[in-house]
């Protein structure tokens, strides 16, 4: 009996670093005035201008970020894709296990709506997924949010995860 335990134990612990526990985010949106094009191309100097690039493309760029999300201090690495609707931030290192993030671009009659939409899973699986919903979520989507609101307000884009 005591060796099925410590079995089951090993095998809990195995899963619970092998399988992370994927936590949506919360889509949020925002119109600006400006059009898609104006968009994509203040991402894209913002990140310039406020990212260590590692390797820049025409479409895609490595970069190092890091900052501050609530009381979370965070420095990642992320692959930011800029595509004619979208830019897109998929985590290559840093805090989380994965994390992909989705600013849709999309044309109004007064300017470009912009919705963000995401991902991310904390290492340490099934045990870490509590800490990741309770906490580690609301303030990922209020740093998301105060993005959002700048972007509305004509302020400087901040993006980052």
């Amino acid at each position: 009996m005591r060796r099925s335990t410590m079995a089951m134990t090993v095998l809990a612990a195995l899963a619970a670093r092998a399988v992370p526990m994927t936590i949506r985010l919360t889509p949020d949106k925002v119109v600006v005035r400006a059009g898609p094009d104006e968009v994509l191309a203040q991402f894209r100097g913002h990140l310039v201008e406020n990212s260590d690039t590692i390797v820049a493309a025409e479409r895609c760029v490595v970069a190092r970020f890091r900052g501050r999300a609530g009381w979370f201090r965070y420095r990642t690495v992320e692959l930011v894709t800029f595509e004619s609707e979208a830019v897109t931030f998929e985590h290559l290192r840093g805090p989380f296990a994965s994390c992909h993030e989705r600013f849709q671009l999309a044309p109004t009659p007064t300017g470009t709506r912009v919705t963000h939409t995401g991902t991310f899973a904390l290492r340490g699986g099934l045990w870490s997924w509590p800490f990741g919903v309770s906490v580690v979520k609301p303030v990922f989507e209020a740093h998301v949010r105060a993005h959002l609101q700048q972007m509305d307000h004509g302020m400087h884009l901040l993006i980052g995860p």
